[in-house]
């Protein structure tokens, strides 16, 4: 049986037959020549967490093709390293097998960095023969070890399925798909008409979404010394097939002009949801693939349409529809406050991307901090959350979300001995007296401190590290920008009406008030906020022998 079986192999080898031969063994089978060991990984030894996702620039590859480019994609705030090492499994009758590569490859360290992408090549053609038609797998490990000892994110497996197949013979004359019911024609760009300089740069917020998302941030960097402008106007292409192709409008949008100041950074939000109906395509989700927005930026001058020396300019942010942990309900990324375990412990909030910060000093993840108020100070709507471990054994989670132009705050103290629940409140600023970072209805310390005295809801302050240290420096400016545009305006909302003060109208109505009554050189001397939509004015005047307190009820004015 053994003679026939080797001259069965030695005839389909002469005659250039493909022959796959299962030993009785069933563990290793005869694959181009080689002798093939089924693969040592079962499902389970793979992170399908959604932690990181995986995967090749490509689903299917040429027979001859030279290198495969491979995408991580981290969506958690964790450090991790990885190397050029990597495995190749194809998949024959059913089940995984360890193709034998003969090179050895230095496992150098290359840095995958929390909420970020890394993209390396695995460079097949040194292998010296071309891969036939069929399915395979490259697998590659991430760990966060360090001094041989592993951190939160461990030691982990991921593989990036891929096709070899004759995509020769794709007909390249055809110049139209179908997508969603709709045909779509083939991009009028060319990679020549995109500006490649590096003047400025344009990206999405993350690189994967899942297929629900509803809106997507985008951030320009403008990196010249010129004052630029981009519009509202946003393309959309998809990547089918290999090539790009338009999804066309329906109504084209509004191209007012947005400044783009030297040297800043700006962002602005495609909102597919709105999007959606210049397609008449409302009820979709955004299917799985790969899709890039396009934008233009100019110096033209509005008065006379005249451009300077930078011109018009293209620019496009590619970005990814599949599983992702930022979901039309989860559009940042974390879970549900009320989701999280009742036994919270720190390796999952470490893992969970939480800021950890545990009573004596020890931290985690605290350069969220520093993203958070970054985004804040682009106007991007972001999330922060903070999870406290306390001596006594209580753990206080904090929540803060900013969008639409104020703060949502939660305190949850479900974990704590003290348990008053779950509390929700909004605020419409955040200010920081230097060293702490609050919430307040006031838009700057000075007049949180004149006029109510305690501080608001606390965050967190420089000593929780370097990156806290940046954060409540960068609060700070924020802090100026807010008392400038709003002076000593006070926004609150009561019974879901929002309403706004000011110190000055206040000042006027009252001493209108008392003059009317008869008081002589009556002077406010102190205004003190109270939650129930009213403000207590301490007045003093001539004809009073002692200070007196007016109630001036905000809503009523």
């Amino acid at each position: 049986m053994k003679k026939l079986i080797c001259v069965l192999i030695l005839l389909c080898m002469l005659f250039g037959i493909n022959i796959v031969q299962v030993f009785a063994e069933q563990n290793t089978i005869i694959w181009q020549n080689m002798k093939l060991t089924q693969s040592k990984y079962n499902e389970i030894d793979f992170d399908k967490s959604g932690d990181v996702t995986f995967h090749t620039e490509y689903n299917t590859y040429n027979k001859d093709v030279k290198e495969i480019k491979y995408i991580f994609e981290n969506h958690t705030g964790m450090k991790a390293t990885y190397g050029y090492d990597t495995e190749l499994e194809v998949f024959v009758n059913g089940k995984w097998y360890e193709i034998f590569l003969t090179r050895c490859i230095d496992d150098v360290g290359i840095v995958l960095e929390g909420n970020g992408k890394s993209e390396e090549t695995f460079q097949w053609n040194l292998e010296g023969y071309d891969l036939p038609e069929g399915k395979y797998r490259i697998i590659k490990q991430l760990s966060d070890r360090e001094y041989g000892q592993l951190g939160a994110f461990g030691e982990r497996k991921y593989y990036a399925e891929f096709e070899i197949g004759n995509t020769e013979n794709i007909n390249d004359t055809t110049t139209t798909v179908m997508w969603c019911g709709i045909e779509l024609q083939p991009s009028k760009y060319n990679e020549a008409d995109f500006d490649k300089s590096g003047a400025v740069t344009f990206q999405t917020e993350h690189n994967m979404y899942a297929e629900d998302i509803e809106e997507i941030t985008y951030i320009f960097k403008n990196q010249t010394a010129k004052k630029l402008k981009y519009s509202y106007d946003t393309e959309l292409e998809a990547f089918i097939n290999g090539k790009w192709y338009e999804i066309p409008r329906r109504n084209d949008r509004d191209d007012a002009a947005i400044s783009l100041n030297f040297n800043k950074k700006i962002a602005g939000v495609f909102r597919w949801s709105v999007a959606a109906t210049d397609w008449d395509i409302r009820e979709i989700d955004l299917p799985k693939g790969k899709y890039r927005l396009i934008k233009q930026v100019s110096d033209s001058n509005d008065s006379y349409g005249e451009y300077g020396f930078f011109g018009k300019r293209k620019y496009y942010a590619e970005f990814e529809i599949g599983k992702s942990v930022y979901t039309k309900y989860s559009p940042y990324g974390y879970e549900k406050l009320q989701k999280l375990p009742k036994e919270y412990k720190k390796t999952t909030a470490i893992r969970n991307n939480d800021v950890v910060l545990i009573e004596g000093g020890e931290t985690e993840n605290t350069e969220n901090i520093k993203k958070f108020i970054e985004n804040v100070d682009l106007g991007i709507p972001t999330f922060l959350r903070i999870t406290r471990y306390l001596r006594n054994g209580d753990i206080i989670i904090i929540e803060v979300e900013a969008a639409k132009g104020k703060y949502i705050y939660r305190y949850d103290s479900t974990r704590a001995q003290k348990n008053i629940g779950i509390v929700k409140r909004e605020y419409p600023y955040m200010i920081t007296d230097g060293n702490n970072v609050y919430l307040s209805n006031w838009s700057n310390w000075e007049y949180k401190q004149k006029y109510q005295g305690e501080a608001g809801e606390y965050l967190f302050s420089k000593a929780n590290g370097e990156y806290t240290e940046l954060a409540v420096k960068q609060a700070g400016t924020i802090m100026k920008q807010q008392s400038n545009r709003n002076s000593t305006e006070y926004r609150v909302k009561i019974r879901e009406e929002e309403y706004y003060f000011s110190e000055q109208k206040a000042i006027e109505q009252i001493l209108k008030s008392e003059k009317r009554k008869g008081h002589i050189n009556a002077k406010v001397i102190n205004i003190k906020w109270h939650d129930n939509g009213e403000f207590l004015i301490k007045m003093v005047s001539d004809d009073k022998k002692e200070e007196y307190d007016i109630v001036y009820k905000l809503y009523e004015q």
